[in-house]
């Protein structure tokens, strides 16, 4: 027998904590940037400082878009949790429709599904 079994709440709060870093990595972002900058200007040599420069501003926009990303992640999987949850409230009243004369179901995906 085949079944579903959903606990969204780990996943929410996953989503929330990985959104929630999005700050330290902007901090760290920004802090490295500082750091290159600082080697470069005082490499005391132009080709040196050039060659750090240069190295800075092929990263800079991925040190930049880590950022986003996490908080992009963290908020992608909370609303897809939020999903499963209302698709299994959604089923459990549409499938407790011919059933209101029984026994009521509290969650659909909670429950042993055949696989057949």
């Amino acid at each position: 027998m085949t079944y579903y079994d959903v606990h969204p709440e780990p996943v929410i709060g996953a989503g929330n904590n990985t959104a929630a870093t999005s700050s330290d990595w902007d901090s760290w972002a920004h802090r490295t940037e500082t750091a290159l900058r600082s080697v470069a200007s005082g490499a005391g040599d132009s080709t040196v400082g050039g060659a750090f420069e240069s190295y800075l501003s092929s990263w800079n926009p991925t040190l930049k878009g880590i950022a986003k990303q996490a908080e992009a992640q963290g908020v992608n999987a909370t609303s897809a949790a939020n999903v499963v949850v209302g698709a299994d409230g959604q089923s459990t009243y549409v499938l407790n429709q011919p059933l209101q004369q029984g026994t009521q179901l509290n969650s659909v995906l909670n429950r042993p599904i055949t696989g057949e």
